[in-house]
């Protein structure tokens, strides 16, 4: 999780342009969070909304699924 929002951030101002270098700082003043870390945590939160597997599968399914849809939005 935090090398998701932290490979998001540094990749950040790489975002529209295609730049092959590898000599580059990872932490720029340019740099930061875009929608993608935004959405990493809201999935997360549902996952952790959720909790544990205490029903069946489907009906762990379908809360997981209404609070990623609360979490996203």
């Amino acid at each position: 999780m935090l090398g998701a929002i932290i490979g998001d951030v540094v990749g950040s101002r790489f975002e529209f342009a295609n730049i092959k270098r590898k000599d580059f700082y990872l932490f720029h003043e340019n740099c930061f969070f875009t929608d993608d870390s935004v959405m990493t945590l809201a999935v997360a939160k549902a996952i952790m909304a959720t909790g544990r597997i205490t029903t069946s599968l489907d009906d762990y399914c379908r809360l997981l699924e209404r609070n990623a849809t609360k979490y996203l939005q």
